[in-house]
């Protein structure tokens, strides 16, 4: 269970610095659906349409809540750490810099690093889990969100390749192009979706 829950405190970490985006694209899409929906409006529109269009924007809405959220708990989280573990994170998963550069820029052995990322990502997990995003929480309200899904399978893959919580930096989804092509295979899921 623990791994679990390490494995959610690192996939929120990768998509936190994706959110703000993917709620401006939801803020897009709702202005879209809304002020279509205005131009259909008129005795001959069917109340069934009103309804699939109301359904889509609270739809979205809540989505954005749902990202606005995971926002919130990675901040509370964060301010929970110590420095050093909180700069290890921020330096990995926000400025997305390689294990070696973060070693140089501490002036540590990667050894440490791996240590230190290892002992924030726990810590990290278990200040999820005082805030009530246990595992079974984060399955159950983010499982069935393409964006945040398709980061967690890739973490949790990565993690029984590597057979380790923390990343190789050659598998991980931080490198490459991959997190942006989930990015925009999310975006492009929002648009078929309405």
């Amino acid at each position: 269970m623990k791994n679990k829950q390490v494995v959610w405190a690192k996939t929120i970490l990768i998509a936190y610095d994706e959110l703000e985006q993917l709620c401006g694209a939801i803020d897009k899409l709702v202005d879209t659906i809304a002020g279509g929906s205005f131009y259909s409006c008129g005795p001959w529109i069917a109340s069934n349409e009103v309804y699939n269009v109301s359904k889509k924007i609270i739809n979205l809405s809540e989505k954005k809540v749902k990202y606005i959220n995971l926002k919130v708990i990675v901040e509370k989280c964060m301010k929970m750490l110590n420095k050093k573990d909180a700069k290890v994170v921020v330096l990995r998963y926000v400025k997305k810099m390689e294990p070696a550069e973060i070693a140089g820029v501490l002036k540590i052995s990667l050894r440490s690093y791996f240590r230190i990322a290892k002992s924030a990502l726990e810590q990290l997990a278990d200040a999820m889990e005082t805030f009530g995003y246990n595992f079974a929480k984060m399955e159950n309200e983010y499982l069935s969100d393409l964006f945040i899904s398709s980061i967690y399978r890739s973490v949790f893959l990565d993690g029984r390749l590597n057979n380790e919580v923390h990343e190789n930096s050659k598998s991980s989804i931080l490198t490459g192009g991959k997190l942006k092509g989930i990015v925009n295979e999310s975006m492009a899921t929002l648009l078929v979706g309405c």
